[in-house]
């Protein structure tokens, strides 16, 4: 459940919402329900020439600015629901609305800009 405070910031576009939490994280969740298949949202286009913590790897060595997107938002899940094909964000499973929508950075990034501990399986999150 939001506080109100968190709930305030949260706006919901194109059936999805970011979600700040006051510990300064965020996530990307379902403002409604996706079919498996489904492209829930497209890839921004340019290119940055290295990694940061917001971007996603495409092709190895070739990373798309995520900073200004709602796809930054995505967070890392062992189990993730959404792939990355073709530039966009795919549902991997049906996804329930309100359910956070995740990518596994480990199909994706060959290297973290950030390391982290996984909320997931509590693994140190460091290649």
């Amino acid at each position: 459940m939001l506080s109100k405070s968190e709930a305030k910031r949260h706006a919901v576009l194109d059936g999805v919402e970011v979600r700040h939490f006051e510990d300064g994280s965020r996530g990307l969740y379902a403002a409604k329900q996706f079919r498996q298949g489904e492209t829930i949202k497209k890839l921004p286009e340019q290119t940055i020439p290295e990694r940061d913590m917001y971007s996603i790897e495409v092709y190895p060595g070739v990373h798309v600015d995520c900073s200004w997107s709602l796809v930054g938002a995505l967070n890392h899940g062992c189990y993730a629901n959404c792939r990355v094909r073709n530039g966009k964000i795919v549902a991997w499973e049906c996804i329930p609305a309100g359910t956070e929508l995740t990518i596994n950075y480990r199909l994706t990034e060959t290297h973290l800009s950030n390391p982290f501990t996984c909320k997931c399986c509590g693994e140190e999150m460091k290649w």
